[in-house]
């Protein structure tokens, strides 16, 4: 069962399960800690995972204003502590996820044994996605999720998805409108439209730190997932084939050997 922890980026859902060093799980904007459920056996097989739910996300209350990215990664902290977390965490995030983790890292080095980072672009939205993005996020403000589903379904899943696995339609439709309305909408804002250059937060990642991209991904390629790399002290990229904006949810298998790999390389 989740459990609730209090933090300075408000009312965090916690599921603790599975057995061995800690992996801590942020998930994608729009959605929540059930884009993991794929992967939860393989990964909790070798690691005691703690997935959250992000502020505004999942089971989680709404952040409070002006909520950022170091912030949330303060907030992480506060998780580990209040579940008994205290050596070096394996981190898995997922767009929003991955950029929380870059700040957890930097920030943090004693506590990051490892990183993942998926779809997480180290850069600003650049014009052409600002636009779009602004736009979902005002509607967002006036309906609420319910006639969005369609337009987040097609960003954040590829065509091959979309198209044959409904399952993982059904799964982000739930998860986006099962969000606090006004908690996610403050989300979009400040990690989307306001979402700063990291690169020099990137610079200061120590931990080794695999970038994932989804074949598919519109949002994020393989080739700024290699470029991002390179920013890295110890930073290594792989391009996930028959995915898009969330691989740990449309290849499964591919996205959990990955991590596994990652996890066993020599660290330091």
């Amino acid at each position: 069962m989740p459990t609730t922890v209090r933090t300075r980026a408000g009312r965090l859902s916690v599921t603790v399960e599975g057995s061995g060093p800690p992996a801590l799980l942020w998930h994608s904007l729009l959605v929540d800690s059930t884009q993991w459920d794929r992967v939860r056996a393989e990964l909790g097989a070798r690691r005691t995972l703690l997935l959250v739910d992000g502020p505004g996300h999942g089971r989680s209350g709404p952040p409070p204003r002006g909520t950022s990215f170091a912030g949330c990664a303060a907030a992480a902290l506060e998780v580990l502590d209040a579940v008994g977390a205290d050596g070096p965490v394996d981190w898995i995030g997922n767009a929003w996820g991955g950029h929380v983790g870059y700040h957890f890292a930097a920030r943090h080095p004693g506590r990051c044994r490892t990183l993942v980072a998926v779809a997480a672009p180290h850069t600003p939205l650049p014009p052409s996605q600002r636009a779009r993005i602004a736009a979902l996020v005002a509607l967002h403000r006036l309906t609420g999720p319910h006639p969005l589903r369609g337009v987040v379904v097609d960003t954040l899943l590829s065509p091959a998805a979309r198209a044959g696995d409904p399952e993982a339609v059904r799964r982000v439709e739930e998860a986006f409108l099962r969000g606090h309305r006004t908690g996610m909408n403050r989300v979009m804002v400040a990690m989307m439209l306001r979402r700063p250059d990291l690169t020099g937060v990137l610079r200061r990642v120590t931990a080794p730190t695999l970038l994932v991209a989804g074949a598919a991904d519109p949002l994020w390629s393989g080739r700024r997932a290699d470029a991002a790399a390179a920013v890295l002290p110890a930073g290594s990229a792989l391009v996930v084939d028959g995915s898009g904006h969330l691989p740990p949810l449309e290849a499964p298998a591919a996205f959990a050997g990955a991590v596994v790999d990652h996890w066993a390389a020599p660290v330091g």
